[in-house]
């Protein structure tokens, strides 16, 4: 049983080892380590110890119940047995080594639970007038909501720390700050507070008035899906001044090259297509 194992614990010497090598020796007492203590150890891993592979026998070892002396026969000498309430009998079932049919209804299965998730990381900064207001309108409202909900005795006995803790408060407002905390998601994933059903709502609406998301520079408007024969077809407002023309999808001209030895154009004086230029036939004749 649990008595009998915290009994063990307590009575020195199993199997040689003194219970004080509980720490380590060497060095100073602030470094050293804790280990199990080797009672607990020998009970823990009877099954892996040769020398034990009974967890009955781990008992008789740490309290000397070989040696001890029985007196039933002084009872009742006459009987082979002895007495027969003092005749200490062998037990039915050892333990879960021995018959462990007997321990399967009574062993505990613990679930392991999911790893919480991490909460961010903020660096250092120097609180602004917005984080100083934030930081006293939580204060304010864990105070009033400890009134609320447990009475002003509660509030000066124990302090607002029964609705929320002032670590807590600090670290809304800094995931406020680097605004970190939009929904009821965040707010679980930052803090981990026990009543965030509760009252995430209401600590929700206080970021939100006093670290407001920024208003971003540029509003991007999506448009809509329109064909280029739906432009074509879309009739412009008539203005007082010009006609109403229709839009038509051209492609952008290119500035016209003009000679400027015979004033014509698709080409430059240096190019051979020109009438006046030197290679050409005109000048041939000019030189016979």
């Amino acid at each position: 049983s649990a008595k009998q194992v915290v009994a063990m614990v307590a009575i020195p010497g199993l199997v040689g080892i003194p219970v004080n090598a509980s720490r380590q020796q060497g060095g100073p007492e602030r470094h050293s380590r804790r280990v199990l203590d080797p009672g607990v150890d020998c009970f823990i891993n009877a099954d892996h110890r040769a020398d034990l592979k009974c967890r009955c026998k781990v008992f008789d070892m740490y309290f000397n119940n070989t040696l001890a002396e029985f007196d039933h026969l002084s009872c009742q000498s006459g009987q082979p047995l002895g007495c027969d309430c003092c005749h200490i009998c062998e037990p039915v079932v050892f333990c879960d080594i021995h018959n462990p049919e007997e321990f399967i209804g009574q062993m505990a299965h613990m679930s392991k639970f999911p790893p919480a998730p991490q909460h961010s990381q903020i660096r250092k900064y120097t609180w602004e007038s917005s984080d100083h207001s934030h930081h006293e309108a939580l204060d304010n409202w864990h105070e009033e909501k400890t009134i609320l909900e447990y009475g002003w005795p509660h509030l000066k006995d124990i302090g607002p720390c029964v609705i929320m803790t002032d670590e807590t408060v600090n670290w809304i407002v800094d995931c406020a700050h680097y605004h970190k905390v939009q929904s009821l998601a965040d707010l679980k994933k930052e803090t981990g507070w026990v009543d965030i059903d509760q009252f995430s709502n209401e600590i929700i609406e206080l970021i939100n008035t006093h670290s407001p998301l920024p208003a971003t520079p540029f509003v991007s408007t999506p448009l809509r899906p329109t064909t280029m024969s739906g432009i074509l077809n879309v009739d412009s407002p008539p203005s007082m001044h010009h006609p109403s023309v229709p839009f038509v999808d051209r492609p952008p001209t290119k500035h016209a090259i003009r000679c400027s030895a015979c004033s014509q154009e698709d080409h430059n004086a240096c190019n051979q297509a020109c009438p006046n230029h030197p290679s050409g036939p005109t000048a041939n004749k000019e030189n016979i």
